[in-house]
């Protein structure tokens, strides 16, 4: 299941004035955090993309570069894991771009003119911590209440 292409923000409003690589940076925040937070499928440790994917993880590669290397430009089921993508289709195709706008809308042109550097990546970061956060204490609180109240010992 591809999640997102910079062609759904090429052809929908994007601005002649940021660079097509734009389309993408929003994308690379995201993997960069799903990395940090082990929600990366396990093939990209294997052997053309670990290199890589290790200088992410050392900030010496942004996520978006890695994403347009490594990913096709776009972001699939295939790169995350079970939970990563359990997490993904909950929030990142419901909210994330919502936030991510709410995050840098009032200081840039638009949020297609957002740098691909790790002072932004940080900013979005806190929000999708946040948000991870939530979503973790719901999945909690669904398997209490699959599994029910805890049986009451039987009396003497």
């Amino acid at each position: 299941m591809k999640y997102d292409d910079p062609d759904y923000h090429w052809n929908n409003d994007f601005p002649a004035s940021a660079a097509e690589d734009n389309a993408l940076t929003h994308m690379g925040f995201f993997f960069a955090w799903a990395l940090s937070r082990e929600l990366v499928n396990d093939f990209h440790h294997e052997a053309d993309s670990a290199e890589s994917l290790e200088r992410v993880s050392q900030r010496q590669m942004s996520g978006r570069e890695y994403v347009i290397q490594f990913c096709g430009s776009r972001l699939t089921d295939g790169d995350f894991t079970d939970r990563g993508n359990a997490f993904v289709q909950q929030y990142y195709i419901k909210r994330y771009f919502s936030d991510y706008c709410k995050a840098f809308e009032l200081t840039h042109e638009t949020i297609y003119h957002v740098e691909d550097n790790w002072d932004n990546a940080d900013k979005i970061a806190s929000a999708l911590d946040e948000r991870f956060a939530k979503w973790n204490q719901r999945q909690r609180d669904q398997q209490v209440q699959l599994r029910g109240p805890p049986l009451s010992p039987e009396p003497e």
